[in-house]
């Protein structure tokens, strides 16, 4: 099939004029449009609208049909791979020296993006057409091996590992982070599969959050009649003039605890409250709940004959009461869902009522409900509550209470909202970072707030994938392009083939360069002097 070029729709979003000389690779994208209907010219004119304010452009978009649309002169600048970025060839490659390919795009029944055979021939045979006329093209590669990095900072962002908040950098490939699917608006542990090498870049702050400016978000616009969540980035929010909702908790797809509820209820009594006896030798002896409050005395006799425990009460001069569980049994069991009578993150996997009766509990004990908080001493359980929370639905924040240190976890219904009429934003060079999930969602905190946001995607095109595809190139037709070779100084034409960025030459043309005779042995070339 010949393919026709219609380069009547011009991109507003471009760069300065090069020569044609200066092209050393092409770039292939794919469009990430949803949906089954998206076109080639759909695309065109998306650029020729000006990209909706994005520094964005291509030179060619190319679907299943027999058009591609030229958006970009071969020798103008489109803006396409940024310059500079961190990806393999992100220090070779950019904007001035590179032509860009567009693939379109569409995601199938799970959501999942792909790109149609017919487009990848398409592709394929719009590449053979343009070695011809750029001789100077050394490689194909695609707009991920670029810049196709979506990052967050490293000094302020964390992701939630089944052992609690790790630093962005700390991730390994393997391990199990907390992951969302937008699918059903539920979160569960899932294996990294690729970490981004830390590279610099710009980070744009709103309200807290900060990312890359072309970073993945979910959310939705923040009016009464919008209720659906969607895909977009950060930058069109920054943007635009809408406010946007994003998430900051999800439910876990959580297995339970084999504890029951008014077990739940004494470990939180025993975590807050509680301490645990030791005798002279240092030899833990049992369990002490010493209080003041009558509503705690009440509180931790009724969790307490729940649990069918015995227990003894002293009740001391300054009308405190010492209540006492002589039973080591009773610590060996706590300690297998504490740690020297902290939380673990065990408690993350509490279901969701389980959830509901912890956190009513540990209001009780170390909250206080007109805040709407949990207060603590110990940042390991901050730290704790808060990821429980955030995997339960509930957004919330690690800060003061009324002033000094972050000594609690502020429980809150609100939503989270950006966007540039909510404030101004602000920008900084720092170090990024990203991790990629099967989902292509994460669940992280920044400056102890927690959000759900995109990851850095693998590649639509994965390595197996792009093999296949870098095959295609070669296959679709044997592309012979003029070229020339020198030889002590004299510059010879040559006819040439361009197969992943090598020169093959037929053996006669360096013969004839060499001003050698050829003959072969079977399958064996053979080159000797004349005469």
């Amino acid at each position: 099939m010949a393919l026709k070029i219609n380069d009547t729709i011009r991109a507003t979003r471009v760069g300065g004029r090069r020569p044609l000389s200066a092209i050393r690779a092409i770039v292939f994208h794919y469009t990430a449009n949803t949906g089954l209907h998206a076109t080639a010219l759909g695309n065109a004119r998306y650029f020729a609208n000006g990209s909706e304010g994005r520094a964005a452009s291509a030179h060619f978009v190319v679907d299943e049909g027999d058009t591609v649309y030229q958006c970009v002169p071969l020798d103008v600048v489109a803006w396409a791979v940024g310059d500079g970025q961190s990806g393999k060839y992100g220090k070779v490659y950019g904007n001035y020296n590179t032509v860009s390919i567009e693939m379109v795009s569409h995601t199938d029944a799970s959501g999942k993006y792909y790109i149609p055979e017919a487009t990848m021939k398409n592709a394929a045979r719009l590449y053979q057409m343009l070695l011809k006329q750029l001789p100077g093209v050394q490689a194909a590669i695609r707009h991920y091996d670029i810049s196709m990095k979506l990052c967050l900072p490293t000094d302020t962002t964390e992701i939630l590992t089944r052992d609690g908040w790790k630093n962005i950098t700390s991730v390994s490939v393997g391990e199990d982070v907390m992951t969302f699917n937008t699918d059903d608006g539920t979160a569960t542990f899932s294996p990294v599969m690729d970490v981004v090498e830390p590279y610099d870049a710009e980070v744009v702050n709103c309200r807290g959050f900060e990312a890359t400016e072309n970073h993945r978000l979910w959310a939705k616009p923040n009016c009464a009649n919008s209720h659906d969540f969607r895909e977009t980035t950060y930058g069109y929010i920054l943007d635009g003039k809408k406010q946007y909702v994003i998430p900051t908790s999800a439910r876990y797809t959580a297995p339970g605890l084999p504890l029951t509820d008014d077990q739940i209820q004494l470990l939180v009594w025993v975590q807050g409250d509680g301490h645990y006896m030791k005798k002279k030798n240092g030899e833990i002896s049992g369990l002490e709940f010493h209080l003041k409050k009558k509503r705690k005395i009440d509180r931790v006799k009724e969790v307490l004959d729940a649990n069918l425990m015995s227990y003894t009460e002293c009740f001391k001069a300054d009308g405190s009461v010492s209540i006492r569980i002589y039973d080591k049994s009773v610590v060996d069991w706590c300690e297998q869902w504490l740690r020297n009578k902290e939380f673990t993150y065990q408690f993350i996997d509490m279901d969701q009522g389980q959830f509901g009766i912890f956190a009513e509990e540990i209001l009780d004990v170390d909250g206080c409900r007109a805040a709407n908080c949990y207060t603590s001493t110990s940042a390991n359980n901050l730290d704790i509550v808060q990821a429980i929370a955030a995997t339960h639905g509930v957004r919330s924040h690690i800060g003061p209470l009324g002033g000094g240190k972050d000594t609690s976890v502020h429980f809150s219904v609100s939503n989270r909202v950006i966007g540039k009429l909510m404030c101004d934003t602000t920008t900084r060079d720092t170090e990024v970072s990203c991790v990629s999930v099967e989902s292509g969602y994460i669940l992280i905190r920044q400056k102890k707030d927690t959000f759900i946001v995109g990851n850095c995607p693998l590649p639509l095109i994965d390595e197996k994938k792009w093999a296949d595809f870098k095959k295609l190139l070669e296959e679709v037709d044997e592309v012979v392009t003029k070229s020339k070779m020198i030889v002590d100084g004299k510059e010879i034409e040559i006819k040439r083939i361009l197969k992943d960025g090598t020169n093959y030459i037929k053996i006669r043309d360096i013969a004839k360069a060499l001003d050698l005779d050829v003959s072969n042995k079977g399958n064996i070339p053979i080159l000797s002097k004349k005469g």
